[in-house]
């Protein structure tokens, strides 16, 4: 496997992206579970995307096995991106990744 940064810059002439994510519930948006957070989530397999979506699946050692809604998205090459689109002002952010 090759492995993929992510990056956040606007490339032009690059594929159209679309957000093709299987609706999955997220461990954080079920009511009354876990702690009240001051925080958004987003979901890479929900944002737009060149990259490759992967899951949902629960098989142990499979990737979106371990991801928070059963599925990621992969990134195998150079110019594949996940673009996320804030929905309120931001002032840090979490990511999460595997390197194979």
């Amino acid at each position: 496997m090759t492995a993929a940064a992510v990056t956040a810059v606007s490339m032009a002439g690059a594929p159209t992206a679309s957000a093709a994510g299987v609706p999955a519930p997220s461990p954080i948006g079920i009511s009354g579970r876990g702690a009240n957070v001051p925080f958004t989530e987003q979901e890479a397999e929900y944002a737009a995307t060149n990259g490759t979506l992967i899951g949902p699946d629960r098989l142990y050692g499979h990737l979106p096995s371990e991801a928070s809604g059963r599925q990621a998205v992969t990134l195998s090459g150079v110019g594949q991106y996940v673009e996320f689109t804030l929905t309120k002002p931001a002032n840090a952010m979490s990511l999460r990744y595997s390197l194979p």
